[in-house]
């Protein structure tokens, strides 16, 4: 009886670790959600948003390194997107967003140096 619950034991930790580590897989998604609906990022957004990879994990970009920093710098323990509301590329662009191709959004389309046009207000 006691090698049957040894075993049950060992599979009820196999399976717990299991899904711990799958749950960092899906921690991520959310986080573009977010940073979509803040309007920080393109609806075409992807992983590379923040991630050096399509698919996400290690490897981070300035944006993904930014978000680190501002945790270890607020002593926080999870990163919030609304953090990126702050975030200035290193470039010295506009923080717009962009897309996985480097395109800027929207809001960054507009040239300060063009006139603004007299018919809109």
């Amino acid at each position: 009886m006691g090698h049957r619950l040894t075993k049950v034991v060992f599979a009820a930790l196999a399976v717990a670790a299991i899904i711990g580590s799958s749950s960092g897989i899906n921690a991520y998604p959310p986080f573009l959600r977010q940073a979509k609906q803040l309007g920080v990022a393109t609806p075409e957004a992807d992983c590379t948003f923040c991630h050096l990879e399509k698919e996400g994990g290690e490897g981070w970009n300035d944006r993904g390194k930014f978000l680190i920093a501002e945790k270890e710098k607020r002593q926080a323990e999870r990163i919030e997107i609304a953090w990126l509301k702050e975030y200035k590329p290193s470039d010295g662009s506009a923080a717009g967003s962009e897309n996985s191709n480097g395109e800027k959004g929207k809001e960054s389309e507009k040239d300060p140096k063009k006139p603004k046009d007299p018919l809109r207000r």
